[in-house]
């Protein structure tokens, strides 16, 4: 099995501690990563962040969130993160997991863990769910140092089975109602999930309307009036912040992304990131590995 490209960037030297299970499941606490703030990056495996001390701002799918002590937060396989600032004093706890490894749960039908947590992927713990988590990490620390053990996978399975059922008791329980959102930000939150879903395949701002039922020309007005910019120019900056998860993370070339993102060449597909950012893919890798 490949190993992600997230962990072979991790500067082990700065990092607290670090354990690993058969490249599907990975504990790592203070991970000291090599690459810059701001620039995306696309992880293949979930991963859940506990924050034990201090404040980290990021982004998931253009998301904002902000990490305090004891808040946790799940990034789901294949979303795009974004590293905006880490306080000096900030230390967390990091569990990925490969698709694979969540799979063997076999917990899809009776915890729908997917959707709840594309939702709501952030909690403020309190002192049980807090106790739940450290007890977790605890039990999967003991069973990865143990390596002459034939059930150490196994072992880990369970205990992470037993976590997820037990903690979506008190991550994904019903919210307290809240007021309800004018029609246009209604609107936004719709566009936005059909973009997330689309923009690998659709650029085109009449696919969105017609989706929503109703006219381009309102959709952009609508879009704009919520955000601050347009219907196109959210399309366009999620393709490039694709586009640039790929080639930051990943090490496939310009002609795979612009298959990936269904533009007709890597000709139009370069024409396309330039426009925007100002650099051409190429120029964007080699200005990436410049900096680090």
């Amino acid at each position: 099995m490949q190993i992600d490209n997230l962990i072979q960037r991790i500067d082990m030297s700065q990092t607290k501690w670090f354990g690993a299970l058969s490249d599907m499941f990975y504990l790592i606490e203070n991970p000291t990563f090599l690459f810059n703030n701001h620039m995306p990056y696309c992880c293949s495996m979930a991963i859940g962040i506990y924050c034990r001390q201090g404040e980290a701002i990021g982004r998931v799918n253009m998301t904002e969130y902000k990490l305090h002590r004891d808040g946790f937060l799940i990034i789901l396989p294949n979303q795009i993160i974004e590293s905006i600032s880490v306080s000096p004093d900030y230390e967390g706890t990091y569990i990925l997991m490969s698709q694979q490894f969540l799979g063997s749960l076999n917990i899809a039908e009776t915890f729908r863990v997917h959707n709840s947590i594309e939702h709501a992927p952030y909690i403020q713990l309190n002192n049980r769910s807090k106790e739940s988590i450290i007890n977790y990490i605890s039990m999967c620390k003991n069973a990865i140092s143990i390596e002459d053990n034939p059930h150490q996978v196994e072992i880990v399975k369970l205990i992470s089975k037993a976590f997820f059922l037990g903690f979506g008791y008190y991550m994904h329980q019903p919210t307290q109602l809240h007021s309800k959102p004018s029609h246009q930000a209604e609107l936004m939150m719709k566009f936005i999930r059909l973009v997330e879903d689309n923009y690998r395949e659709y650029r085109d701002l009449e696919f969105y309307a017609d989706k929503m039922g109703i006219t381009a020309k309102y959709l952009s007005r609508a879009i704009k009036t919520q955000s601050g910019k347009n219907a196109l120019q959210w399309i366009e900056h999620y393709v490039i912040l694709y586009a640039k998860s790929q080639l930051a993370s990943t090490n496939k070339s310009a002609k795979q992304i612009s298959y990936e993102l269904n533009f007709p060449s890597q000709s139009f597909f370069g024409k396309y990131f330039h426009r925007i950012v100002g650099i051409s893919p190429i120029e964007y890798r080699k200005s990436l590995n410049a900096n680090q």
